[in-house]
């Protein structure tokens, strides 16, 4: 009895790993960002230490490629991540690449992927955003139908007045005081 609950116990603590929950990666690099693969780097945290890497490289209508992780001595397990994008160094500018990357750590089986986009050096004349300049005329046509409005509006006035009705100036409205203006002038 006592080996079968030993084996259980082992089986139990074994497959622990599968109820372990995932990494969640956060990307603080913007999605669809510009980056410039010599000097940028692709930044971001993860909710528990764990090493990251690059797994997946796929930019425009290329191949993806596959990448396995390489633990170095000098890289550990942390938070936060400062990945380095030399892999898109030999990129046309305007390339839009889909890197996915992964986070694991050693003790246990568990791992995470997430997946961003960038564009390399810059945006592809596609995916500029686009300044419209017909937003102007057309706030100009608004303010344009909202002055002549306020033109007929005005001759509407002027026409109610010239029919001839009699207005009383303010001259001939009565005058109210109050009793302590009267003491005190």
């Amino acid at each position: 009895m006592k080996k079968i609950a030993i084996f259980v116990l082992s089986a139990m603590l074994l497959s622990a790993c599968e109820f372990v929950v995932p990494y969640s990666i956060t990307f603080t690099t913007q999605e669809g960002s510009i980056v410039n693969p010599d000097s940028d780097t692709l930044d971001l945290a993860i909710n528990h230490e764990a090493y990251a890497y690059i797994s997946r490289l796929q930019c425009d209508e290329n191949d993806p490629v596959e990448l396995l992780p390489v633990l170095k001595e000098d890289v550990s397990a942390s938070k936060a991540h400062n990945l380095s994008l030399n892999l898109l160094a030999d990129q046309v500018d305007g390339a839009r690449c889909e890197v996915t990357v992964s986070a694991y750590d050693q003790t246990t089986t568990s791992s995470s992927h997430e997946e961003i986009f960038v564009f390399v050096r810059e945006y592809p004349e596609s995916e500029e955003p686009a300044v419209e300049e017909e937003e102007p005329a057309e706030e100009e046509e608004a303010l344009d139908e909202s002055a002549e409005e306020g033109q007929n509006a005005e001759d509407e006035t002027t026409d109610d007045t010239e029919v001839g009705e009699e207005t009383e100036s303010e001259d001939d409205l009565p005058v109210e005081s109050t009793a302590g203006e009267e003491s005190g002038a």
